[in-house]
């Protein structure tokens, strides 16, 4: 079973390695830095659940799930810019919010998602040397929102959310590129 928190939750760094789901914060947490490790499944606080704020910038490790299948409306808000979301899966009814968005990893990208992944100012995708991804190919309820998106990259960037919004800062593709955009699940984008 989960450790359960109904009452908030708030500190400078909190670590979460080396435990498996860890905690349900229902009363909310305010961490600056929150510590994952980075090693296996098996080590990680992967069950995000209830409403969480990261006051700094905030880079997720793999195996990080905000939500879970049995349990929608978590959301995590990322007061500054968010990096490199590598495997992070915003299970359905769940939403990340951030203020900006950063990809330089050279690894698949958030593309687990069937969630709502909100970025209020930019995102920059650049550097990326795989084919990169917002969310799941087959991710039917996945939602996009972003103020606007660029792309400095040499490979495909997919954009495979059933629901896309661009702000007024529209999609600009960087100076040094060869990319080409693609849409899947057309429907409703």
């Amino acid at each position: 079973t989960l450790t359960v928190f109904d009452r908030t939750v708030s500190g400078n760094e909190i670590d979460f390695s080396n435990t498996a789901h860890c905690c349900e914060f229902r009363g909310g947490i305010t961490v600056e830095k929150p510590v994952f490790s980075n090693s296996s499944e098996n080590d990680n606080a992967r069950a995000i659940v209830g409403d969480w704020t990261i006051t700094s910038d905030w880079s997720p490790v793999s195996y990080n799930e905000l939500g879970r299948d049995d349990a929608t409306g978590s959301s995590i808000t990322v007061l500054g810019e968010l990096q490199d979301p590598h495997n992070i899966v915003i299970h359905p009814g769940s939403v990340l919010t951030a203020e900006t968005m950063k990809v330089t990893s050279s690894t698949y990208s958030a593309y687990r998602n069937n969630g709502r992944l909100v970025i209020k100012g930019l995102m920059n995708i650049a550097n990326t040397s795989k084919d990169f991804s917002l969310a799941r190919k087959d991710g039917d309820n996945a939602t996009i929102i972003a103020g606007g998106i660029v792309y400095n990259t040499g490979k495909w960037p997919y954009l495979n959310a059933k629901t896309l919004v661009v702000g007024a800062d529209g999609i600009k593709f960087g100076s040094t590129h060869d990319s080409r955009l693609r849409f899947s699940n057309s429907a409703g984008i």
